[in-house]
């Protein structure tokens, strides 16, 4: 497989998703803007790494045999080795990055360049994983792993919106920022990875089948009740929630966009 199919197979969803959150954006970010927060989020990946294989040795790096490792310490290192540190690079670069732009004057700019970081992350690591396991991954990938990143990213951004809008209580909304989507982020590696088990015959694969799409769905619908709380009217929302135009989530009106959610 050549370089440029490589880059396309691993970057098609990150563009569309990417388009979609600047278009649709009533009063659009400069796209040389949106384009910077997407290199900060592709360089996070780099730290990430580092820190995920220090922070999966100290667990013994249970990760490295899935099916055989015990469900409580998969799930730990799953949240903590890898959803922890992902979420926190993208957080510390976003955090970083958005302290010093002007362009970042509305509540809901901070969920497009919180998503953008998470696009650009998913990018790079996109890349990597089409390299090390072939074009195959590409499409599972598309459809569950890039949505998700963006997903933790709405969540990210939703809460870095209500800290910044906020006297009481901003600390608590910029810990929820981070610990928020590293929880989601954790609990869909570690499904990811205790799936083996099912390949193995050591448990029903329907069971994980379903517990994934139950995670998927319900982190969607939190991203939903996130979203609700910001919108003001006629203001749109994150790509992977545009199935949701027109309906009462785009509709609520700016009184509910004043009331942090819980």
């Amino acid at each position: 497989m050549s370089p440029a199919q490589v880059l396309a197979l691993a970057s098609g969803p990150v563009i569309v998703l990417l388009h979609v959150i600047w278009s649709v954006d009533r009063h659009r970010e400069p796209f040389g803007n949106v384009f910077k927060y997407l290199l900060v989020g592709g360089a996070t990946i780099w730290p990430a790494i580092v820190v995920e294989t220090l922070a999966l040795r100290a667990f013994g790096d249970p990760t490295s045999d899935p099916a055989h490792t015990p469900i409580p310490l998969l799930l730990v290192a799953s949240v903590i080795g890898i959803g922890l540190v992902e979420e926190l690079v993208k957080y510390l670069g976003l955090s970083f990055f958005a302290r010093r732009d002007r362009h970042l004057d509305e509540r809901f700019d901070w969920v497009v360049y919180a998503v953008t970081v998470s696009l650009g992350f998913a990018l790079v690591e996109n890349v990597k994983y089409v390299v090390d396991f072939g074009p195959e991954v590409a499409m599972p990938r598309a459809l569950f792993a890039v949505p998700a990143h963006a997903l933790c990213g709405t969540l990210m951004g939703c809460r870095l919106a209500r800290a910044a809008g906020a006297g009481v209580g901003a600390t608590k909304q910029r810990v929820l920022a981070l610990v928020e989507p590293a929880l989601w982020h954790g609990v869909y590696d570690f499904l990811a990875f205790a799936s083996s088990r099912a390949e193995e015959g050591q448990l029903p694969g329907s069971l994980f089948d379903a517990l994934f799409g139950l995670l998927v769905l319900l982190h969607w619908t939190r991203c939903v009740n996130q979203v609700r709380g910001l919108l003001v009217e006629g203001e749109p929302l994150p790509p992977v929630l545009y199935p949701l135009r027109g309906t009462k989530y785009a509709r609520r009106a700016g009184a509910r966009s004043s009331k942090p959610d819980a």
